[in-house]
């Protein structure tokens, strides 16, 4: 083709070449005057990200700087849902949830119901209109008494992949902590921490699909195995609720807490600050820029009141001891038999420091998340800090409140003496007896310390009356909080005829008497006894125990907080009744129910037993006790649930005691007429 046709074919095509790049000028100017803000940020979204960067919390410490709690690298396992979306989220998370499974790892979702059949709700109020089991249901549109499966069929839907009960658990558990956090679709997933090295390589090695990845955070580690766990506490995930009130103080809900004990009390101080990094990326994905916007900030470190070694000590004569009674007395068919819990605390006195608080059975914190459903089922109750947490009738060592109240009302002369023939003859239709029918003949004060007179103090009780025995308790600080720094302490109770008739209820002499030997409505705890021996031992000043002790900067050891000593109340004794009352407790420990124990120890020691009866079982045993009795130090009570008869309980101080003052470990058995002794 030639001549015109073939000229006029080439400029027409150089016309529509030349209207194409007009076209493409037309879009260049506009992409970069017109639109460039816009464009501008859309490659900022492509090569920018911002992270967020854990902090560590703080270490605790011992008395002596002992490490209890300590950090250390763990993995977590992520899924990015802007890869793995509906079904294939799904499948990853069956996927892992089997990868897991055979690692003996467990997803971190929060969803309040066991991981394995039969599926149980794990909530502890579950029940409760206001729990979040009963929120959770109203949320499905499910009757308030749906069992767990229903549940977790309401989750699931019909979602594909979940073929195994563990896999269906773990896809209910992703999908209602994505609802709980309300993430994104393109929102990671967090879906188990600190799991084990196996299933990081497992992940790492293609047993999960892309998009899932092993990350690196802290986790905690106990420097000292099973150690104080009731104390310690643990860290775990936030609930749905607090996370409302939570998130305007900086937490996400991925974030770990301290949810009980020092880790719970102490969180503002333990938990760090976070930090965010910006990273920028080319196109193809190559580093380009990193900085950081906000710097890491570790918490700060906690030192303890408790000594490492004494409390060591505690828990491992706590739990000897009381298999010691069941098994001594189980052999001779009497009170004892049926011992399998209790709890002990040291304190210092003059300063209100808690030295040890043990409480028995316990758990292993390292353990917790693997044995919770074992722990939760226990009869026993491991879980409860019964330190704190359990109230407990005083029995027999509540006759020093009863002297204490007696004497100050002027209707008891410590030197005078009263005849005990065995039986209190006061009322004619009700004649309580001293343990076993004992007649103690005249004793003074100290003496029916010693001997543990029931007629001696039925009789002081009634003269002083029970408003005046509630007066004198609640001087001890029984009846109320103690105000440690820890969750779940309980008040206890007085008995006191003023509450019980508010409640409608009737008060009688009997009441009194009983009142005044530890029994009717008198509850307390080990702690408050602890204080209790501690005021004594005092001369009547009560000091406000604590378990924290310092908080430092990790970075230069500076000092942020230390705890003062704190006087919560005095006990004003009338004329020599305090000095009457010790040398009582020192006759209990030379010729009383602690002569076997203690006759020749080279502490001298003052102390008193109680034997609480209650149903259901042996008496409880009850012991409160400071050393040395001449320049007291420390303060020691100790309750064995259905231990038998209060001085059961001396092993266990004498193996504190011995801890505490550097002596050898003593292998001491009851003694072979531990039934004969007073109580």
């Amino acid at each position: 083709m030639t001549g015109p046709f073939r000229r006029r074919r080439i400029l027409a095509a150089g016309a529509a070449f030349i209207a194409v790049l007009c076209v493409y000028a037309v879009l260049l100017v506009r992409m970069q005057v017109t639109d460039a803000d816009a464009y501008r940020a859309e490659a900022e979204k492509r090569v920018t990200r911002t992270v967020t960067l854990s902090a560590p919390r703080g270490n605790i410490y011992d008395r002596n700087g002992v490490p209890l709690v300590v950090n250390r690298q763990s993995y977590a396992i992520q899924i990015d849902r802007s890869v793995c979306r509906d079904e294939a989220f799904a499948a990853a998370v069956c996927q892992l949830a089997a990868v897991l499974e055979e690692t003996g790892d467990a997803p971190a979702d929060t969803l309040p119901i066991s991981r394995a059949e039969p599926f149980a709700f794990t909530e502890e109020n579950c029940f409760s209109p206001d729990s979040e089991t009963a929120a959770l249901k109203a949320g499905l549109g499910l009757d308030e008494n749906a069992a767990p499966a229903a549940v977790i069929d309401a989750l699931l839907g019909d979602a594909p992949y979940a073929v195994t009960p563990t896999q269906r658990r773990a896809l209910a558990g992703a999908y209602y902590e994505i609802e709980k956090q309300d993430l994104a679709s393109i929102d990671p997933y967090l879906f188990a921490r600190d799991v084990s090295m196996e299933a990081v390589v497992r992940v790492e090695e293609g047993a999960a699909p892309a998009g899932v990845e092993a990350v690196v955070e802290s986790a905690r580690e106990y420097a000292q195995p099973g150690l104080a766990s009731h104390v310690l506490g643990r860290v775990g995930s936030i609930s749905a609720a607090a996370y409302e009130s939570l998130q305007d103080q900086g937490y996400s809900i991925n974030d770990s807490i301290g949810v009980s004990g020092v880790e719970s009390a102490f969180e503002s101080w333990l938990r760090g600050q976070k930090g965010e990094r910006v990273i920028r990326v080319d196109v193809r994905g190559n580093l380009v820029d990193m900085y950081d916007t906000r710097r890491v900030t570790p918490g700060n470190d906690l030192y303890l009141t408790l000594d490492a070694s004494i409390q060591a000590a505690a828990e491992e004569s706590l739990a000897r001891r009381i298999a010691d009674i069941a098994a001594r007395t189980s052999e001779k068919g009497s009170a004892g038999h049926d011992a399998s819990a209790g709890a002990v605390v040291a304190v210092e006195v003059g300063t209100g420091d808690v030295l040890a608080m043990a409480s028995y059975p316990g758990y292993d914190l390292a353990d917790f998340d693997s044995q919770y459903a074992l722990l939760a089922a226990d009869a026993r109750l491991p879980l409860l800090n019964r330190a704190i947490g359990g109230a407990y009738e005083p029995g027999s060592t509540f006759k020093l409140v009863t002297a204490t109240a007696a004497t100050r009302a002027g209707t008891l002369d410590p030197h005078a003496r009263y005849v005990c023939g065995g039986r209190y003859t006061w009322f004619s239709s009700y004649q309580p007896t001293c343990y076993q029918g004992r007649a103690h003949g005249a004793l003074d004060l100290p003496g029916a310390i010693m001997q543990s007179c029931n007629c001696y103090f039925f009789e002081a009780g009634r003269l002083a009356g029970a408003p005046a025995l509630a007066e004198a308790a609640r001087l001890y600080g029984f009846g109320e909080k103690t105000g440690i720094e820890l969750p779940g302490e309980v008040a206890g109770r007085v008995a006191d005829p003023a509450a019980r008739l508010a409640d409608g209820g009737t008060w009688t002499g009997g009441d009194t008497i009983q009142a005044a030997i530890g029994q009717s409505e008198n509850m307390m705890t080990p702690l408050q006894l602890a204080v209790y021996a501690s005021t004594l031992a005092a001369d009547g000043v009560r000091y406000a125990p604590h378990i924290g002790y310092r908080v430092t900067d990790p970075a230069d050891g500076r000092v942020l907080y230390e705890r003062e000593t704190e006087i919560a109340g005095r006990v004003e004794y009338a004329g020599d009744a305090a000095q009457q009352i010790r040398e009582g407790m020192e006759a209990v420990a030379l010729s009383g129910a602690g002569a076997p124990y203690f006759y020749n120890y080279p502490v001298k020691v003052a102390c008193k037993t109680g034997t609480a009866e209650v149903p259901g079982g042996s008496a409880n045993s009850v012991m409160i006790l400071y050393a040395p009795a001449d320049d007291p130090q420390i303060a020691i009570a100790a309750v064995i649930e259905h231990g038998g008869l209060g001085h059961y309980s001396f092993p266990i101080a004498k193996d504190i005691l011995n801890a505490y003052f550097g002596l050898a470990p003593s292998e001491d058995a009851l003694p072979a007429n531990l039934d004969l002794l007073p109580d």
